[in-house]
């Protein structure tokens, strides 16, 4: 169950970048693209804060019952999916001369460097001295 939910947060730093820059090129008129920005950054803490609140409500109902959110998600998934697949529109063709090749070396180098930041946040609380000796 860790890593399928280590693959729900990766899901999520994926998605997210990619629906900036769906927003940013479809909707162009101000305020409203700042409204849909705005929206949009106020959903996640809200959906962190309701999906908190029905997981507590599901686990209270009985042994095993939070095992069906994930079921609950994934249709909700699939559903958001198909209609994703008719409201979003392709994109336009490139006609410019820019390179839009992807850098993969330095996305996996700043992908590694934050999962070792990270871990050395974590693990710091757990060490003895915290940072002023190495974990034994």
């Amino acid at each position: 169950m860790c890593v399928t939910r280590a693959l729900s947060g990766l899901g999520l730093a994926i998605a997210s970048p990619a629906a900036f820059g769906i927003i940013g090129v479809n909707i162009r008129q101000e305020p409203a693209r700042t409204i849909v920005f705005a929206a949009f950054g106020l959903g996640n803490p809200m959906g962190a804060a309701f999906g908190c609140i029905i997981a507590g409500v599901m686990s209270s109902i009985g042994q095993g019952s939070w095992s069906y959110l994930f079921y609950l998600l994934a249709g909700a998934a699939i559903v958001l999916l198909v209609i994703a697949y008719f409201v979003v529109p392709p994109d336009p063709p490139s006609v410019s001369g820019k390179d839009l090749r992807i850098d993969w070396i330095g996305g996996a180098l700043v992908t590694a460097s934050v999962c070792l930041f990270t871990f050395s946040l974590t693990e710091s609380g757990v060490a003895s001295e915290g940072w002023k000796a190495p974990r034994k």
